[in-house]
C-alpha cells in the first residue's frame, strides 16, 4: 500500500472518528434524538446526493467505459434476478405478509456498501476518473 492511499484512508479514519466524537459530545442534537441519525440523514440526503450530481452532470456518454460498465452490471443484474426469483418462489408457500422481501434481498445483496464505502475509496485509488465511473455505476444501480 503505498504511502498516498495509507493518507487518503487516514483521513477516512479521521472523519469517522470526528463524527463519533460529535455524537458523543452531543454537537448534534440534546440528547432526545439519536446523532448517529442526523449523521446519517446529512450524509444521505444532503452530501452524497450532491456528489452525485456534481460527478454525473461531468460524464461524457461517449467516453465511458462500456465493455466495463457490461462487465460489471450483466452479472449483477442476473445475481440479482435469480436472487429474487429464488425468495420469491421460497416463500410462495408462506403468506408471512412480506411482499417486497424478495425484492428488497435482491438489492441488498448487489448494492452493499456501494456508497459508504465506494466513494471514499474509488476517489482515493482512481481520483476523479475513477470517482466519476464508481458514481456512475451507483446512478445507474439506482435506477
Amino acid at each position: 500500500m503505498s504511502a498516498a492511499v495509507l493518507a487518503k484512508l487516514m483521513a477516512i479514519v479521521a472523519t469517522v472518528a470526528l463524527g463519533w466524537v460529535a455524537g458523543r459530545m452531543r454537537w448534534l442534537g440534546d440528547g432526545s434524538g439519536d446523532p448517529a441519525r442526523v449523521l446519517s440523514n446529512a450524509a444521505f440526503y444532503i452530501f452524497v446526493p450532491a456528489l452525485l450530481f456534481r460527478t454525473t452532470s461531468r460524464v461524457d456518454l461517449a467516453g465511458l467505459p462500456w465493455r466495463i460498465l457490461l462487465a460489471y452490471f450483466l452479472p449483477t443484474v442476473g445475481l440479482m434476478l435469480a436472487t429474487h426469483a429464488w425468495q420469491h418462489w421460497r416463500r410462495a408457500g408462506h403468506s408471512r405478509g412480506e411482499p417486497a422481501a424478495p425484492g428488497v434481498r435482491a438489492i441488498a445483496l448487489a448494492f452493499g456498501n456501494t456508497v459508504p464505502m465506494g466513494i471514499p475509496m474509488a476517489a482515493a485509488m482512481f481520483g476523479e476518473e475513477g470517482l466519476g465511473l464508481h458514481l456512475m455505476l451507483v446512478s445507474l444501480h439506482a435506477l
